[in-house]
């Protein structure tokens, strides 16, 4: 898990900020250094390839995110 207590993200908009340059809107009136808006697209599909998943959260506006790496669990085969 990664997370801080930043400016946060608008729920709706948790999904779309694993798109291929998006940027999210500038809710706080804070000077523009958001970013390309390329790195959590490529960050997602790293993770993805090797077969993680990834997935953000955030209670809104001036509430910060975080951000879950999932790592698959290897399934064990027996031979009994």
């Amino acid at each position: 898990m990664v997370a801080d207590n930043g400016v946060g993200i608008l729920p709706e908009n948790l999904q779309r900020i694993f798109d291929k340059g998006y940027r999210e809107p500038d809710t706080a009136g804070l000077p523009d250094n958001r970013g390309s808006g390329e790195g959590l697209y490529h960050l997602k599909r790293n993770m993805l390839a090797i077969g993680w998943t990834i997935e953000a959260l955030s209670e809104g506006v001036a509430r910060g995110h975080s951000l879950f790496l999932h790592r698959p669990i290897p399934r064990l085969i027996c031979d009994t």
